[in-house]
């Protein structure tokens, strides 16, 4: 007799088919989701921060660098130099004169700093009076008189220590969370007569630090020594670079960047647990499980809006300001209040790196434009000091013409360097005109011992070239070519070496030592003596300005070659000549 098992109810077998065929997989799936999901979303948020800290760092030393520069405003614009060397050089010391000093200090100060949202307090004094301190501080921020008073009291002596071995460069002191910024006022000639103290306003300087996700607090160094922040250590590295430690605890960003001469170094403090707490999705699982299949697909959709929709807009935005697109700009990040404030602070960040890149382009060009127009303001007092002599010996000694002829060239040199017209370029037939006017005072000198010869393509003459670069290096070859019957002989040559370039050769009889050598290769590579020759200050000028007009290329060559000593101008013939 056959036995009949006992057989589950219809109940339990769909229960378990239920179960095993559709709710186990299903459950799989969506342990399987949760999984990859989370790993792309914590990715993300690594990389997030990652970036963010990057673009953080980078405005932090754009705002020093501002900081830097327009400290050396104070040196630049001379007025404050003026005012003490005036002031200075005045027989009389009355209370008068030493007011209108107090003014245009002053009132310089004001006029530079007191508006700069990087400083809290401006302080000068001048080495000779360090106890009159001059001041300004800002309205715009939490600069009061207090901190001046502060400074003198409990910083000043610290800062004149400092300054003392300071030379030309700048120094941070960090004084019980004060942070100032200090450098020495130069001379002309590089002596220092006065010191400038500029408290920075961390709040401004490390503002960036703030749109990091997760940010907690700061640490920056300075040549290893703390400027800002609590200061509980800091993680060492022999290189420049960043390193990153992610995790539940003790997270932190550290940077490194070379600044000025300085090494910086910041460690940012993060708190990504509370970041990652907010999308634990354990209790999202139960509910996907008991809501089934459309449930699912909501939270799919919902989960790919609110997050990785605006997260990966987010990274193409990053990827574009990478490849140079500064200023790009991003729609409405998602509906929820974390990603429009990480919107807002990348749109921020964006165009605040934007206007810090071109603030610092156009201070660049003004600095080259200005250290060109420095450059080629030299003259030798000792030349005209000499033609002047002559021109008097002659005008006493006799009638004729040739005072006449002396002061005519005279004048020539003279507008040359006063340059009343500011054209930085000539055609080179002016420039021409400028030599001979010096060769025909030299001619006074030597007579018949000085003899010239050129050779000049006349199709060059309307090229345009910077102003006085030929005349200095026909002086130089005048003072040191004088052979052994007193004669000097000067051979000037202009040519065109390819379509492109245009070569002026000075050639003379003088040799050239081997200390002599030593002595152009060291005045070409742009080393300065305080004792120098005037005549060689205006071929480093020379050297200087074509370099810096043409590039590297071009300049001043002076080399002996086949008994003759050759000084060598190469320019290019198209640069400005298409520009003006």
């Amino acid at each position: 007799m056959a036995v009949n098992k006992k057989k589950r109810s219809l109940k339990w077998n769909m229960i378990v088919m239920l179960s095993v065929g559709w709710l186990l997989p299903l459950a799989l799936t969506v342990f399987a989701m949760f999984y990859y999901i989370s790993n792309n979303m914590e990715r993300h948020l690594r990389e997030n921060i990652s970036v963010s800290e990057e673009k953080a760092v980078e405005i932090c030393e754009m705002n020093f660098s501002n900081a830097m520069g327009a400290s050396r405003n104070a040196s630049y614009m001379n007025v404050i130099r003026d005012a003490y060397l005036d002031n200075k050089q005045s027989k009389e010391n009355s209370e008068q004169q030493k007011k209108q000093l107090y003014n245009t200090v002053t009132g310089f100060l004001n006029d530079q700093y007191r508006y700069n949202t990087s400083f809290l307090t401006t302080m000068v004094y001048f080495n000779t009076d360090p106890d009159q301190v001059y001041y300004t501080y800002s309205n715009m921020k939490s600069g009061t008189f207090d901190r001046i008073r502060y400074f003198e009291t409990n910083v000043k002596e610290e800062v004149q220590n400092a300054a003392a071995g300071l030379d030309t460069g700048i120094l941070f002191l960090n004084v019980k969370g004060n942070l100032y910024m200090v450098r020495n006022m130069m001379t002309s000639t590089f002596h220092p007569f006065a010191v400038i103290v500029m408290e920075l306003d961390p709040a401004a300087m490390f503002k960036s630090f703030e749109s990091i996700m997760g940010f907690q607090r700061y640490e920056v160094y300075l040549d290893g020594k703390l400027i800002a922040g609590s200061g509980t250590g800091r993680q060492v590295s022999a290189e420049y670079g960043r390193i990153y430690r992610f995790g539940r605890k003790n997270s932190y960003l550290y940077d490194r960047i070379p600044l000025e001469g300085h090494d910086m170094e910041i460690k940012i403090l993060l708190d990504t647990r509370s970041a990652m707490d907010e999308y634990n999705f354990t209790d999202v699982i139960v509910f996907f499980l008991l809501s089934m299949i459309p449930l699912i697909i909501l939270v799919l959709w919902f989960f790919h809006r609110e997050f990785t929709k605006p997260v990966t807009k987010l990274m193409h935005a990053a990827e574009e300001i990478e490849h140079g697109s500064l200023g790009i700009s991003i729609s409405q990040t998602g509906n929820s209040r974390e990603f429009q404030y990480l919107g807002e602070s990348f749109n921020h960040m964006s165009f605040e790196l934007k206007r810090q890149f071109d603030t610092i382009y156009s201070e660049e060009l003004a600095l080259r434009d200005a250290k060109i127009k420095a450059l080629q303001s030299q003259i030798n007092p000792h030349f005209l000091n000499n033609t002047l002599e002559i021109i008097n010996w002659e005008a006493r000694m006799s009638g004729n013409e040739k005072a006449g002829g002396m002061i005519e060239a005279l004048s020539t040199m003279l507008e040359a360097t006063m340059d009343r017209r500011k054209l930085p370029y000539l055609p080179l037939a002016e420039e021409l005109k400028y030599m001979d006017a010096y060769l025909y005072i030299v001619k006074c000198r030597f007579e018949d011992k000085l003899c010239i010869y050129r050779d000049i393509d006349d199709t060059l003459l309307q090229i345009k070239v910077p102003r006085l670069i030929i005349q200095p290096i026909v002086e130089n070859a005048v003072e040191h070519g004088v052979d052994e019957d007193n004669q000097v002989i000067i051979y000037i040559t202009i040519k065109l070496r390819d379509k492109d370039t245009m070569v002026i050769e000075v050639k003379n009889h003088g040799l050239l030592s081997p200390e002599d050598e030593k002595k152009i290769c060291l005045l070409l590579s742009g080393e300065t003596n305080k004792d120098e020759h005037s005549v060689n200050i205006g071929i480093r000028n020379v050297n200087q300005r074509l370099k810096m007009i043409y590039g590297p290329k071009c300049g001043l060559e002076i080399k002996a070659k086949e008994g003759y000593t050759v000084s060598t101008l190469t320019l290019l013939v198209n640069k400005h000549n298409k520009n003006q």
